[in-house]
């Protein structure tokens, strides 16, 4: 078991292997913000650090745009049954 944190902006959520989870970040401002691992998880912990981006709603639409796959593909979840 692990948790994701993100002081900053106010979050924290417990995770581990195939485990589905929903995270509501709360970022009034645009910047980086940083992250890390809040609970020890074994060999290379203290490097388990990230940085979150809170940008504008056109730049993440541009990000969108440039990493979306080619038209007609299908991404590795959407085979996958909607549960309940």
């Amino acid at each position: 078991m692990n948790a994701f944190f993100i002081p900053h902006l106010g979050s924290m959520i417990y995770s581990m292997a195939a485990m589905e989870t929903k995270l509501h970040l709360i970022a009034n401002e645009t910047g980086e913000f940083p992250g890390m691992s809040s609970h020890y998880s074994g060999a290379g912990f203290a490097k388990m650090h990230f940085t979150a981006y809170s940008v504008t709603d056109a730049e993440y639409r541009q990000w969108l745009d440039q990493h979306a796959p080619p038209s007609g593909t299908r991404s590795p979840t959407s085979a996958r049954p909607k549960k309940a």
